[in-house]
């Protein structure tokens, strides 16, 4: 059985296509972690996952369908003469479907679920968790994303509820090829029917709401069944795609033409959601009148059809924006795009669970570094881990010899330290202690406090607080949302009271609200240090306010007492803002 058909036959600009699929999941993962890179509610990380489901049955039915063809004489209807054989000879073999589907996805996601649970989540952690054997259990069989509820979906590495997802999709794949087109057509309106039945009724028979088990967003989400449409979407593109072929259709176009169309299917995919986000469809509740079960499928699954035109449009085409898709970088990025996608969460997680501190601004710098960092272990997975796995089981279902384990690990390692991102891994890593913590200890940031104090006014320039700490200074601004940005810069002292609190006041200097107490800036730090502390008060809290007042407290010591400034009637908190 050749390895050739399944290497040879390949599309570089939808190889391209899937970085930026993947890229897209990062960006809708990096505001959960740092919210002031907020992008709206489009849903990045949802069309993303929905485009490789698209993707990854058009491709499989491009390859394997294509094995077919050359098993007989018809291009089209050659497909419905695959039959399941052992030795492979009969064009399609179940076995040799399933061992190469396995070898892409399982070796990958055990070793990015072993990286989770030791070096993310912690294995103490993890088990202190309610039913971690079980977690444990269906993440390791790829079975999580059956259970309706994220609790148990995003149990371990994330990213990998959609692998659980695709597992399904690869046990089925041969059932829906096999036969060809037309018996396809009737699995593909049953499909449909389905689904229709599925958003119509889910909401009657399953119980959902904040106090239920199980969630409808989460079935809508994650369930195979529910996104089984899309797939199966991609599979039909790829017969359709062998249709236009035998009708000569789809010859490739000239630059001209093919870019046109390109950006035609560009267009028509940014137009379906910048319209679906205004009419509603993608906010974090239903304000659009639709049915429940019709809104959640739209918002995960809605965007199909434009992929599949896209798929196809790119398939077909080699205009200017498929000649950008297909240069060398992008092309390697496509194909560590699923390394990307497996490690990329656990990165975010670990740079923002390390020293946290809240009320810090997030530079892009450390989003960058973040990027950088997930796509270099990415390249350095898929040259350790995928493409030896790989090898390794292919060679053993075709009973080759092959290298021992560890000369098949030292070549692969080989293989990667050859390539440019062997560097910038190697840049990361040593340049990330000092790159992420320039940017994430901001609240340290030298030139920031001087100039915080510059702009201060004098009457609260170094207001002391006891022996607790000195107010370096203060200044405000107005956020984006008609809110309140405060910046204090705060001179803490060891052995100062360990709460910090803010308090909003009325033009009666009545407590009508607090801000943030960012506890852990104040725990984490206990000698003499100067640090910026960050306080958002948005604009519905600072609707009665006319004076913001600061102190130190302790249950046992109570309040400190300011030295200085315009302070409260007892001398217990100053006044860093005031309404003009």
């Amino acid at each position: 059985m050749s390895t050739a058909p399944y290497q040879s036959e390949h599309l570089k600009s939808l190889t391209g296509l899937r970085f930026f699929a993947a890229l897209s999941v990062f960006v809708a993962h990096v505001p959960g972690r740092w919210p002031q890179f907020d992008v709206g509610d489009l849903p990045y990380g949802a069309a993303g996952v929905g485009f490789f489901y698209v993707l990854s049955g058009f491709i499989l039915t491009y390859v394997y369908g294509s094995v077919a063809r050359r098993h007989s004489g018809s291009p089209v209807e050659s497909v419905r003469h695959c039959r399941s054989s052992v030795d492979g000879r009969g064009g399609f073999c179940f076995r040799e479907f399933y061992i190469r589907r396995f070898a892409r996805i399982w070796p990958l996601h055990l070793v990015t679920l072993l990286i989770s649970l030791f070096f993310v989540i912690g294995v103490e952690a993890f088990f202190n968790r309610p039913n971690p054997t079980g977690k444990l259990i269906l993440n390791g069989l790829l079975l999580q994303s059956w259970i309706p509820n994220y609790q148990w979906i995003y149990s371990l590495n994330g990213p990998a509820w959609s692998l659980s997802v695709e597992a399904f999709f690869y046990f089925l794949f041969p059932f829906l090829l096999v036969g060809g087109a037309r018996r396809f057509i009737g699995y593909y309106l049953a499909i449909i029917v389905g689904t229709i039945v599925a958003i119509s009724s889910l909401g009657f028979f399953f119980p959902h709401g904040k106090e239920s088990w199980v969630e409808l967003n989460s079935i809508f989400h994650a369930n195979p069944l529910m996104r089984l449409f899309e797939f199966a979407t991609g599979v039909g593109c790829g017969f359709l795609h062998f249709r236009l072929q035998s009708g000569n259709q789809t010859s490739r176009t000239n630059r001209r033409d093919g870019s046109t169309r390109e950006f035609i299917a560009v267009g028509a995919l940014l137009c379906f959601f910048l319209s679906a986000n205004w009419l509603g469809m993608y906010g974090v509740e239903n304000k659009t009148g639709l049915p429940e079960g019709l809104w959640y499928w739209f918002r995960f699954s809605g965007a199909c059809p434009v992929f599949a035109l896209l798929v196809l449009t790119f398939a077909n085409t080699h205009g200017w924006i498929s000649k950008f898709l297909s240069n060398r970088l992008l092309v390697y990025l496509g194909e560590i795009s699923y390394s990307f996608y497996m490690i990329h969460m656990g990165v975010l997680l670990v740079l923002v669970r390390e020293n946290w501190i809240d009320g810090r601004w997030v530079s892009i710098g450390t989003v960058l570094c973040g990027l950088l960092i997930s796509l270099s272990l990415a390249s350095l997975l898929y040259h350790v881990v995928e493409l030896p796995s790989r090898r390794a089981l292919v060679d053993w279902m075709e009973k080759k010899s092959s290298r021992s384990v560890t000369g098949t690990f030292v070549g692969s390692l080989c293989s990667w330290a050859r390539t440019p991102w062997f560097v910038a891994f190697v840049v990361a890593m040593i340049g990330s202690g000092w790159f992420v913590s320039a940017y994430r200890y901001d609240v340290l940031d030298s030139d920031r406090i001087q100039a915080i104090a510059r702009e201060t006014d004098p009457d609260i320039v170094n207001a002391r607080f006891e022996n607790d700490a000195r107010l370096a200074g203060a200044i405000s601004n107005q956020s984006r949302d008609g809110g309140l940005v405060l910046e204090l810069a705060w001179h803490l002292k060891p052995g100062r009271r360990p709460t910090r609190f803010i308090k909003l006041l009325d033009r009666n200097q009545r407590v009508v609200g607090r801000g943030p107490s960012n506890r852990e800036i104040f725990d984490r730090f206990t000698g003499d240090i100067v640090v910026i502390d960050r306080i958002r008060i948005s604009a519905d809290d600072m609707a009665d306010v006319h004076f913001i007042a600061v102190g130190f407290f302790d249950p046992e010591r109570k309040s400190a007492v300011v030295d200085r400034g315009p302070r409260s009637a007892n001398g217990r908190q100053l006044h860093v803002w005031k309404l003009d």
